[in-house]
């Protein structure tokens, strides 16, 4: 029997200190919301929403419970909440996690604002034709549709704008105790909607440069996870990688995304 390695795209325990660590410098233990990519799975051969997790993409989400749970033991957190998008790999991603971090009690909600923030991916102000090359290149028909058709929703996607109001509000509309940790699962298409288009809000805003690489524009990985709190007085910050940036309430209002 031939043993799965670990990729080295999981997220591992480091990835949920460094959130944990930067969110507690903003209050004490303020909820986090941790948005991720599904696990492992195969090439889509149908449609996008049939194709589950493979063998390598069970070892890998519970590997990732693993680290959850002690990570989480280690910055007395709990967890909270588990959302998924209504997509099977999504909700088999979050099941397969809680087993690995011993909390299958909890239940795995849909959230179908995790299916329908990817809406219109090639604005211009986020690289449109560096994003367009490199996703006919390198994704199947759900991405080459929303490409190709970018004025033309794709099963329900909202405008970008719209789109990561509507998630940001499924993440925050719950009273959140203090140290509680959220988990949501959905698609690199959502979660490179979402992270891109805060980081580019705050870009124009300080007056920084606006992404146009396609590197940068892409969230391919499990381990890319994207974190949120927010602190007392409704600033958000969010944090992808080892950056952490922030909307003050006011700027978050000017921007329609509150």
């Amino acid at each position: 029997m031939t043993k799965t390695s670990i990729s080295p795209y999981v997220p591992t325990e480091v990835n949920l200190n460094r959130i944990f660590n930067a969110s507690e410098a903003h209050g004490s233990k303020p909820a986090v919301h941790i948005c991720m990519r599904h696990s492992d799975r195969d090439a889509i051969t149908g449609h996008y929403s049939k194709t589950t997790l493979n063998t390598a993409g069970v070892v890998h989400a519970r590997s990732y419970g693993k680290a959850i749970r002690k990570s989480v033991i280690k910055f007395d957190r709990e967890l909270s909440f588990i959302g998924s998008s209504p997509v099977g790999r999504c909700k088999e991603t979050l099941s397969y996690m809680l087993s690995g971090a011993h909390k299958t009690e909890l239940a795995v909600t849909k959230l179908q604002e995790l299916d329908t923030a990817g809406g219109a991916l090639v604005k211009k102000e986020m690289g449109e034709a560096a994003i367009r090359v490199y996703n006919q290149q390198q994704f199947g028909p759900f991405v080459t549709n929303v490409i190709t058709n970018p004025t033309k929703p794709y099963e329900g996607m909202k405008e970008t704008a719209i789109g990561v109001k509507q998630l940001l509000s499924a993440f925050f509309r719950r009273k959140q105790r203090t140290g509680s940790v959220n988990f949501y699962c959905t698609h690199d298409v959502v979660l490179a909607i979402i992270t891109n288009h805060l980081t580019q809000t705050y870009n124009k805003i300080h007056g920084n440069p606006l992404i146009t690489k396609k590197e940068d524009l892409w969230i391919p990985k499990f381990s890319e996870i994207t974190a949120f709190w927010k602190d007392r007085k409704g600033t958000l910050f969010f944090q992808h990688g080892e950056k952490t940036l922030s909307l003050t309430k006011r700027e978050l209002k000017s921007h329609f995304l509150i």
